[in-house]
């Protein structure tokens, strides 16, 4: 039964409305959340203050926890750099497994000659445990002296000397929270090119929105390579008691739970930035990508739900103009064919714009 013209300009106008609706909110998301991160981050590379590294009255004492398993080649080429950071009050502790076969006791034997101010320690053999990171990270945690944990990885590489200092300049009275920016860089140039640019991809992606919405005051996870928290928080939530069953994902969990928009700080500068080396196969890719998923359907709060409220809009919106470009074909509406085409352009160009952005200042 063929459709009345009455019946079809009533389902073009909701088409067209449904379409409306997504692409407001998709254009809203795109610059509110990921190109203000890239503006900013910009904006403050650009503009420096002078007196930036003296921001600070008193510099809180700071511990720099990392969890390094089989990573003695790791810890060789980045863990001087954390060492020599230009800060008044600070020590590193690194987390080994006794039960790994791992090479690294000796080097951090050798650098604790030179640097007083470096631990380590390690899982106690036999010990057992869901996930062997979070027990790393607990025992790092308990060993700390300090008020300020800040957190990295073995195979992370700070892009200045300067670090710490613009990590610490935003742990204020106020603040119980710091996120700081990761990028990632290959471990080998016989990376497959393919596989690369789609790592690259997700994880910028992830990151602008974590930073994103921690600057629209909605922080809902962030990266355990670089990001920092009092240890009264990390107590007050009981560790990581409530991520014992998850595989993964244990920095983005403890987020969720301990940070708000009034307790968190963003740290957007360059010099603060760490830059991760990274190496998957096709198959450990798939597996990280089955275990972040996991992870983020276990996070809370508005953030989460408006990003995943995005991930619809974009699907629907590409649904949707699809059919009104059809319908528009069948009965010859040009005026409907040129709406839906301009609400999809749109935001598809305001995001093409932005990844552009993106690549010019995260990619290596």
């Amino acid at each position: 039964m063929a459709m009345s013209n009455g019946m079809q300009e009533i389902l073009l106008f909701v088409l067209l409305g449904l379409i409306a609706c997504c692409s407001i909110y998709l254009i809203i998301f795109y610059l509110k959340i990921y190109y203000k991160v890239i503006s900013k981050t910009k904006k403050w590379n650009d503009h420096v203050e002078e007196n930036e590294m003296e921001s600070l009255n008193e510099s809180p004492g700071i511990s720099v926890i990392i969890a390094a398993n089989n990573q003695e080649a790791e810890l060789r080429r980045n863990l001087e750099k954390i060492l020599n950071q230009k800060y008044s009050k600070f020590e590193v502790i690194v987390v080994l497994d006794s039960e790994a076969d791992d090479s690294s006791e000796d080097l951090l034997t050798a650098f604790m000659e030179k640097y007083p101010n470096l631990y380590q320690t390690y899982i106690p053999k036999g010990s057992k445990y869901l996930n062997r990171h979070k027990l790393m990270l607990s025992i790092g945690i308990k060993a700390s002296h300090h008020k300020w944990l800040l957190f990295t990885d073995a195979d992370c590489q700070p892009g200045s000397d300067q670090w710490i200092q613009l990590m610490a300049n935003k742990m204020t009275a106020d603040k119980s929270v710091v996120i700081g920016t990761v990028v990632l860089q290959p471990r080998s140039e016989d990376y497959p090119i393919s596989l690369w640019k789609k790592i690259q991809k997700t994880f910028i992606d992830q990151m602008l929105n974590a930073l994103g919405m921690a600057l629209n005051g909605k922080p809902y996870r962030a990266s355990g390579k670089n990001m920092a928290y009092r240890k009264s928080l990390f107590n007050e939530n009981k560790g990581f008691s409530r991520q014992l069953t998850f595989e993964g994902g244990e920095d983005s969990l403890l987020i969720n739970d301990i940070a708000t928009g009034k307790n968190t700080a963003v740290v957007l500068n360059k010099k603060a930035w760490m830059f991760a080396e990274t190496y998957c196969t096709k198959k450990s890719w798939k597996n990280k990508c089955k275990i972040e998923k996991k992870m983020a359907a276990k996070l809370t709060g508005s953030a989460a739900h408006l990003i995943g409220i995005k991930r619809l809009a974009s699907y629907l919106l590409a649904t949707l103009v699809i059919v009104a470009l059809t319908l528009s074909l069948i009965i010859k509406d040009w005026m409907v064919l040129a709406l839906a085409i301009s609400l999809w352009i749109i935001p598809m160009g305001i995001l093409f714009i932005i990844k552009r952005m993106s690549r010019n200042m995260y990619y290596l």
